[in-house]
C-alpha cells in the first residue's frame, strides 16, 4: 500500500487495477457515481461505506481488503488529527507502524477532547461468586472516575481514581472509598473507532488488603468489558434513566443478564459495529465468551505473592 495514504486513491487504484472506470465501478456497485467521486477526493466520506460490497465486486484479497478498511477506519478520523496525519512523514507511516502511529495521535486527541466522559457499563466474570457476572457502572469526568458496585440495589463498593491514556490504551487506578482497604487497576484496549466512545474489552486486577504485604492479599485478573451508555449531561437530566440503570447493576447468572445491551439504551448497533457482529450473530454469546476469565490451559487467571 505504500504511496496510497488515504481511502479515495486506494479505492481508485484497486479499481483501475481490476481494468475498470469509476462509471462501470460505481453501476457494479448499484451506488452514485458522484457519490464515489466525494470518496475519491475526500470532500466527502460517509459514516457507513460499503466496504463489503466493494471487496466482494472487486474480488480482493485478504491484505487488500484489510488495507482498504484500515484506510476507511483512518478517513473518519477528525479534522485535528487528519491535519496531523497529513504533516508527517511518509516513512513514518509506513504499513508495519501506520496503524500504531494514528493510533498513538487519535489517543492524544481522545484525551485533549475529554472523549471518554460520560457514564459507562462494565461486564465482568465475578470473581468471588464462579459463574456469574458482575455488572457496574463508571463515570468518568475530566480523567477523574468513580466506579459502583451495587448487589441487590444496595452499593457493595465504590471506588475513585485516575484515568490515564497511553496510545491506543487506557489506564485506570482506583482505590477504595471505604479507606484504600482495596486497589485496583485496570487496563483497557481502546478501540480503534474515530465516531463513538466504546472499549473492547480489557484486564482487571483487583488487590485485597491494605497492602500488597497484608496476609489475605490476593491478586487476580479478570477479562472485562466497557460499553459507553451516554453524556453525562444525557444522563444527569434523566433521573429515570439513571435509575434504571443503577438498578440494572449487580451479580447475575449468564442467562438473567441478556441482553447484554440492555434494551433501555435503544439499538445495539454501536455495540455490534464495534465487536464486528452481524445481525445473524447471537451477540450475547459473543460478549460471554470475551468475559471468561479462563486461560488456554482451562485455568483462572488468578495467583498470591510469595
Amino acid at each position: 500500500m505504500d504511496g496510497f495514504m488515504n481511502l479515495g486513491d486506494y479505492l481508485y487504484h484497486l479499481v483501475r487495477a481490476r481494468g475498470y472506470s469509476m462509471q462501470e465501478f460505481a453501476d457494479a456497485c448499484g451506488c452514485s457515481p458522484s457519490s464515489l467521486s466525494r470518496i475519491r477526493t475526500g470532500k466527502r466520506v460517509p459514516r457507513k461505506l460499503p466496504i463489503e460490497q466493494w471487496c466482494s465486486v472487486l474480488a480482493l484479497s485478504d491484505e487488500e481488503r484489510s488495507n482498504l478498511n484500515e484506510l476507511a477506519l483512518i478517513s473518519q478520523a477528525p479534522e485535528a488529527v487528519q491535519r496531523h496525519i497529513s504533516k508527517m512523514e511518509s516513512h513514518v507511516l509506513q504499513e508495519s507502524n501506520r496503524r500504531q502511529n494514528i493510533e498513538q495521535e487519535y489517543g492524544a486527541y481522545r484525551k485533549d477532547q475529554q472523549y471518554y466522559d460520560g457514564y459507562w457499563l462494565a461486564y465482568n466474570y465475578s470473581l468471588f461468586n464462579d459463574g456469574r457476572i458482575l455488572r457496574s457502572m463508571a463515570h468518568i469526568q475530566n480523567n477523574h472516575l468513580t466506579w459502583i458496585n451495587k448487589d441487590a440495589g444496595e452499593i457493595q463498593y465504590s471506588y475513585h481514581g485516575q484515568l490515564d491514556l497511553l496510545g491506543d490504551k487506557v489506564f485506570i487506578r482506583l482505590e477504595e472509598d471505604r479507606g484504600g482497604s482495596e486497589f485496583v487497576q485496570i487496563t483497557l484496549h481502546s478501540l480503534f473507532d474515530f465516531r463513538e466512545p466504546a472499549f473492547l474489552y480489557g484486564l482487571i486486577t483487583g488487590i485485597s488488603g491494605k497492602s500488597i504485604r497484608h496476609p489475605i492479599s490476593n491478586p487476580a485478573a479478570s477479562k472485562m468489558l466497557m460499553i459507553h451508555i451516554g453524556s453525562t449531561e444525557k444522563i444527569n437530566s434523566d433521573p429515570q434513566l439513571l435509575e434504571h440503570l443503577e438498578g440494572l447493576l449487580g451479580n447475575y447468572l449468564p442467562s438473567q443478564i441478556k441482553p447484554f445491551h440492555p434494551i433501555a439504551l435503544g439499538s445495539d448497533k454501536t455495540l455490534r459495529d464495534c465487536l464486528h457482529v452481524q445481525k445473524r450473530e447471537d451477540l450475547d454469546a459473543i460478549v460471554e465468551r470475551m468475559l471468561s476469565n479462563k486461560c488456554e490451559q482451562d485455568g483462572v487467571l488468578n495467583a498470591a505473592f510469595e
